[in-house]
């Protein structure tokens, strides 16, 4: 859950920094919403294979499944329902996509591809100035701050994410500088 939680407001950190640097801001107020992960999908298939995409897809099943069955303090439920949303979202239109490929398009080349574990940070190769303008800043802005928060609660209140180590996850944390 912490990968998944942290991809999200890693992504939409990124699509935070995309707008920064000059990318105009697109329809989707709200992007955990159906129609912004429809959109967004398409993104995703230009830049990730599809066996990424249906492993992002089992993540977030698993993950939503996990937080179902969590107890959480009351300060955090509007956080965990649109975190718990964009997943639900994300991983719809991940399987609606994946349906349309040709038959087993997401089996992995090799034993020796990368898993989406490997790292908690989403892979660079995104376009996430494509993503931006898909969205808003302040909605890209509510769901890496109730991404980022989920996070925090799932590490037991310590904000261990993104690692210090991560010179791009240094600027996540706020990368509008407000």
């Amino acid at each position: 859950m912490r990968v998944a939680c942290g991809r999200i407001a890693g992504a939409a950190a990124a699509i935070l920094e995309a707008h920064r640097l000059g990318t105009a801001q697109g329809p989707h107020e709200q992007p955990w919403t159906p129609g912004y992960a429809r959109d967004a999908v398409l993104i995703y298939a230009e830049s990730l294979p599809a066996w990424y995409q249906s492993d992002i897809a089992a993540l977030f099943g698993h993950s939503t499944t996990i937080m179902a069955e969590c107890t959480i303090p009351a300060r955090l439920s509007a956080d965990w329902v649109i975190v718990t949303d964009y997943m639900i979202s994300a991983r719809a239109a991940i399987v609606e996509w994946l349906a349309s490929l040709e038959p087993e398009p997401h089996q992995r080349p090799s034993a020796s591809s990368p898993t989406i574990d490997a790292c908690a940070d989403p892979p660079l190769m995104i376009r996430f100035d494509d993503l931006a303008a898909l969205t808003t800043s302040d909605g890209a802005n509510r769901l890496r701050k109730k991404g980022g928060d989920v996070t925090v609660q799932l590490n037991g209140g310590r904000n261990t994410w993104p690692p210090l180590g991560n010179s791009a996850g240094r600027q996540w944390a706020d990368p509008t500088g407000r």
